[in-house]
């Protein structure tokens, strides 16, 4: 297994640096943050959507429904207006930002490629 150092990927204030990934990687990172429990209540709650969120896991469960809070997020999101809609993702984003250093070998499935890139060709902006 390659030793990897994830903390080549943050800024001096701890906080991970998004331009040293590709834009596609990031993508994919944020698809993932909008797809966890966690990241979902924290960013939710910060935004004041929970309240939304938790109305809408009650009223599935009264009509029987099956659903995944990554779902429910999902129709959530559908209904907000371009602004609303903007906001949120910067706030996953920003949480991405924010916690990477507490865990960033939960992010090696994106990250250990680019940063194989990176020590190939030099660690620079890829955004």
């Amino acid at each position: 297994m390659i030793e990897r150092d994830y903390s080549k990927f943050l800024k001096d204030d701890a906080r991970l640096n998004m331009r040293l990934i590709p834009r596609d990687v990031w993508v994919e990172m944020i698809k993932h943050a909008r797809q966890r429990d966690d990241f979902i209540e924290i960013v939710l709650e910060e935004m004041y959507w929970l309240w939304d969120l938790n109305e809408l896991i009650a009223k599935a469960q009264s009509e029987g429904r099956v659903t995944s809070r990554a779902e429910l997020l999902d129709e959530i999101m559908a209904e907000m207006g371009d602004s609303d809609w903007w906001k949120l993702m910067s706030a996953f984003e920003e949480h991405i930002m924010r916690s990477f250093s507490t865990n960033p070998g939960g992010w090696a499935e994106y990250l250990d490629p680019v940063y194989d890139l990176q020590e190939r060709e030099g660690w620079q902006h890829r955004q």
